[in-house]
C-alpha cells in the first residue's frame, strides 16, 4: 500500500453527508502523527507476544557500536553516540575485555545492561548488590546539546560499569526501533499512477491500523458524533490481556 492509497482509504472512511473535508496538508500531518502514535503504543507492549513483534518488525534494527562511536571514556562510564535513525531502545549488550584474565575464554565478557533512571541512580551508588559494575552494568540515554546542530541533536547512551580499571568496553550491541520514514503526499502524487509510487515500509494490515488512528484523530478534531462508534467498529486487534496479580 502506498501513501496515495492510504489517502483514498481515509477519504472513504470519512465519506458522509456534511463530513469535513481533509486538505492535503492535514493528511500529511495526521499521517505522520498516526504513525508515531501507533509505534509508541506498540512499543509499550514490545516482546509481549508474536503479534506485537510482527507489528514493528520493519522498524527493528541492530547495530554494533565500537571505538568510532565513543564520545568520551572514564574509569567508570563510557559514552556512545547512537545511530542517527534511533527512536526507541529495546536492549543493550556490552562486550567487556579483561586483559588480565588468566584464561583466554574469560577475557571476553558479555553482559546485558539495565536501564538506569535518574531517580534510581542515587539509590544504587552505595548498594553492594546493585551498584554499577561490569557484572551489573547500566545504561542511560539522553541528548547531546553541546554542539550546534540544526537538524537535531545526537542521542547519547551512557554506560555505567564501576571503577575496575582492568575492565574495558570492546563494543556494545543494541536492538532498537528506528524512526519511520517521513513521507508527504503531493498533488503530483495524486495524479500519478499507483504503480509509480513507492510502497510504504509497513505491511498492509499495519497501514489499516494507521488509517483507523488517522480517522479517529480527524473525527475528534471536528467533534464528529461518529467518534463514539468509529473506534469500536474499527477495532481489529484485541488489547493485551494481563495476568491477575
Amino acid at each position: 500500500m502506498n501513501l496515495k492509497q492510504v489517502y483514498q482509504a481515509v477519504l472513504i472512511e470519512l465519506e458522509k453527508q456534511k463530513a469535513p473535508s481533509m486538505l492535503l496538508d492535514e493528511f500529511n500531518y495526521y499521517y505522520y502523527k498516526s504513525v508515531i502514535q501507533y509505534i509508541n503504543t506498540k512499543y509499550n507492549f514490545c516482546d509481549m507476544n508474536q503479534q506485537e513483534d510482527d507489528d514493528l518488525r520493519v522498524l527493528n534494527m541492530t547495530a554494533t557500536l565500537s571505538g568510532g562511536n565513543i564520545i568520551s571514556k572514564d574509569d567508570d562510564k563510557t559514552l556512545f553516540t547512537l545511530p542517527s535513525d534511533y527512536f526507541h531502545l529495546k536492549n543493550c549488550v556490552i562486550t567487556f575485555n579483561n586483559p588480565n584474565a588468566k584464561c583466554n575464554s574469560n577475557s571476553i565478557i558479555k553482559k546485558g545492561a539495565r536501564r538506569l533512571t535518574s531517580d534510581k541512580y542515587p539509590g544504587i551508588l552505595n548498594n553492594y548488590y546493585f551498584k554499577p559494575s561490569y557484572k551489573t552494568p547500566y545504561y542511560y540515554i539522553y541528548n547531546d546539546d553541546s554542539g550546534q546542530i540544526k537538524t537535531g541533536t545526537p542521542v547519547i547512551i551512557k554506560l555505567f560499569y564501576g571503577e575496575d580499571k582492568n575492565i574495558n568496553i570492546s563494543d556494545i550491541s543494541i536492538d532498537y526501533i528506528k524512526y519511520p520514514n517521513e513521507l508527504s503526499l503531493t498533488v503530483n502524487d495524486l495524479e500519478s499512477e499507483d504503480e509509480i509510487l513507492e510502497d510504504l515500509e509497513f505491511p498492509k494490515y499495519v497501514c489499516y491500523e494507521i488509517i483507523n488512528i488517522m480517522v479517529k484523530l480527524f473525527l475528534e478534531r471536528h467533534r464528529d458524533p461518529r467518534l463514539n462508534t468509529n473506534p469500536i467498529v474499527n477495532q481489529t486487534i484485541a488489547p493485551p490481556i494481563f495476568p491477575n496479580k
